[in-house]
């Protein structure tokens, strides 16, 4: 229920989600199968398109923009990132990814199908060079493994909303710690909401929980 729930709002152009099941409930397994799942579409429509299949709309029809394939996972701790590694080696079924080192260009980031960093990691890029190929690759998505991390809006948030991408996915056990605004940055990263503040925002989101259900919740966030 979880992928057709994530393929749905992305392929609804809702910009994104957060899966906050509790730990050991599978949200890595389920990012992965989601990566898998638009990869296989992706080349299916590239082959229908090589083979001249007829559009299903009459006239000219100008083709969109080819959707980039890969998929950016940014993670808290080295450790995190070796166990991504090792699930996608696991359940990827042939899915390419390599660690972030920061020795590769834009091409190269965009020839695999996941690349795995971490926090401190795009944040000293940032810090050194806006223009580090992290932040003029366009990702396809970007996933923040343990996204509570950026509640602070401090330099993990903002080198985090400096990367380009089509979907965002904020994986978390904990959307909340302490009050409703905490999970305002991972909104933002979602761009459900806005930078505008101080101010407070009616704002409509989805979040799927740990009891294998979703709903669409109205929530009152105060922007800090």
């Amino acid at each position: 229920m979880d992928l057709e729930w994530l393929l749905a709002r992305e392929k609804a152009g809702q910009g994104g989600s957060i899966l906050a099941h509790e730990m050991g409930l599978g949200k890595t397994v389920t990012s992965i199968a989601l990566i898998k799942k638009t990869l296989q579409e992706s080349k299916a429509t590239d082959l229908e398109k090589s083979l001249g299949v007829p559009s299903k709309t009459s006239g000219p029809v100008k083709a969109p923009p080819k959707r980039p394939k890969t998929t950016l996972v940014v993670v808290p701790s080295v450790s995190l990132r070796e166990q991504w590694m090792r699930e996608i080696g696991k359940f990827g079924d042939g899915l390419t990814a390599k660690v972030h080192d920061g020795h590769m260009g834009v091409d190269a980031l965009m020839d695999v199908d996941v690349i795995i960093t971490t926090y401190q990691r795009i944040e000293r890029r940032m810090s050194k060079d806006s223009k580090d190929p992290v932040f003029l690759a366009r990702w396809s998505r970007v996933i923040l493994d343990e996204s509570h991390k950026i509640m602070g809006l401090g330099a993990w948030y903002k080198a985090c909303m400096a990367l380009q991408k089509l979907q965002g996915l904020c994986l978390t056990g904990t959307p909340l710690i302490n009050k409703l605004s905490d999970i305002q940055p991972q909104l933002r990263f979602l761009g459900v909401t806005d930078e505008r503040g101080p101010a407070a925002e009616s704002t409509a989101f989805a979040v799927r929980g740990k009891r294998g259900y979703f709903s669409k919740v109205s929530a009152h966030v105060v922007a800090v």
